[in-house]
């Protein structure tokens, strides 16, 4: 399923960033191109206990050296701080899963906490996460 998004809608996500894309979630030239539109590939909707089960299955992959092995433990050694980076991080492998043969980037749409200016304080699993895997199709 591709949902091609409306060119203003588009513009608008593009360039006024949503509060919690203080981080810039999205590269600033992602999808600036002439004739470029970002489409929607998949839409997720994760509750805390998928959140849960997708951290536990990253950490059972990764190198824990180079970030900490509980999910939330602030590290100056690598930048996942935090519930809201384990949910960005999250989000974006979900994505990346899920779309092959292209760069599908994460847009998270919810929850409120997710994206208000105190997010990395507020931001908590239960909350669950919201939002929608894009590409950027050029035409």
């Amino acid at each position: 399923m591709r949902l091609h998004l409306p060119g203003l809608f588009c513009l608008s996500l593009l360039l006024c960033p949503l509060p919690g894309a203080a981080h810039d979630t999205l590269p600033k030239d992602w999808c600036a191109k002439p004739h470029s539109l970002p489409v929607v590939v998949r839409v997720f909707q994760f509750n805390a206990a998928q959140l849960l089960d997708r951290t536990i299955a990253f950490e059972a992959t990764h190198d824990h050296s180079i970030k900490p092995s509980t999910p939330g433990v602030i590290s100056d050694a690598c930048g996942i701080v935090d519930l809201w980076s384990w949910a960005d991080l999250l989000a974006a492998g979900y994505c990346a899963e899920e779309v092959e043969g292209e760069i599908a980037m994460p847009l998270i749409l919810g929850p409120r906490s997710f994206l208000e200016a105190a997010h990395h304080e507020r931001y908590r699993f239960g909350d669950g996460l919201q939002g929608v895997c894009v590409v950027c199709e050029h035409r």
